[in-house]
């Protein structure tokens, strides 16, 4: 936990001056302590306060948000660092989802909502379905 205070406060030193000359947003800062956790492998202590954030977001600025997607995109990170994979795809699928509606099908948010979903696909670890995979070729019919 000391390690983290450490780097916390090494990052402040090089982020808060540049917030407040425009450098870098505040919501970068803001996730920080919580990018050091996840980064250590402290689930425990990641976990509680990406369920807060989106807790926040939602209440503040409604349940179809870009900011919740994002919320949701990093919990269901979360969740499939963990090996979690039932608990992340369907954030994944909700923040597509807000993506597609709020952004529109084309954006490059939606095509990385859309990689959020592949690689959650290809996990390693993750139990197979026993229904024949594709050849990954496109079919001619």
């Amino acid at each position: 936990m000391a390690a983290v205070g450490g780097h916390v406060k090494r990052c402040e030193t090089v982020v808060v001056p540049s917030c407040k000359i425009g450098l870098v947003g505040q919501e970068q800062f803001r996730d920080i302590p919580v990018t050091l956790y996840r980064a250590q492998g402290n689930y425990a202590e990641a976990a509680p306060l990406y369920r807060r954030s989106l807790t926040i977001y939602e209440k503040a600025l409604g349940p179809e948000h870009p900011h919740v997607a994002t919320a949701l995109i990093n919990l269901a990170g979360l969740y499939q660092a963990q090996g979690n994979y039932a608990e992340a795809e369907p954030l994944f699928q909700r923040s597509l989802a807000i993506m597609e509606k709020v952004l529109g099908p084309d954006h490059p948010h939606v095509a990385l909502s859309l990689n959020n979903l592949a690689g959650l696909s290809y996990s390693p670890n993750r139990a197979r379905s026993s229904a024949p995979r594709s050849s990954g070729r496109a079919s001619t019919r």
